[in-house]
C-alpha cells in the first residue's frame, strides 16, 4: 500500500468524523455555557472631569458648542 492510499482507509475516516465532530459538540456545549462578558467601570483619570463638564451644561445649543469645542481642540 503507497502512502497516498493511506487517506482511504474508512477507520480513519470514521476516526476523524468522530474526532470532528466531538470538536463541534464541545465547542456548541462551550458556547451555551459561556457567562455574559458586563461592562466594568474603568475609572479612567478623565471620566470625572468631562462628566463635571457635562452636568455643568445647560441647555441643546450649549451643549452643541461644547461637543464642537471639545472635537476642535482634541
Amino acid at each position: 500500500m503507497t502512502p497516498s492510499h493511506t487517506s482511504v482507509n474508512p477507520l480513519l475516516h470514521n476516526a476523524r468524523l468522530q474526532i470532528g465532530m466531538q470538536i463541534i459538540v464541545m465547542a456548541a456545549l462551550l458556547l451555551c455555557v459561556a457567562l455574559p462578558a458586563h461592562a466594568a467601570g474603568s475609572n479612567m483619570p478623565w471620566e470625572a472631569p468631562l462628566q463635571s463638564v457635562l452636568e455643568s451644561i445647560q441647555g441643546p445649543v450649549a451643549r452643541i458648542i461644547a461637543v464642537i469645542v471639545i472635537i476642535t481642540t482634541g
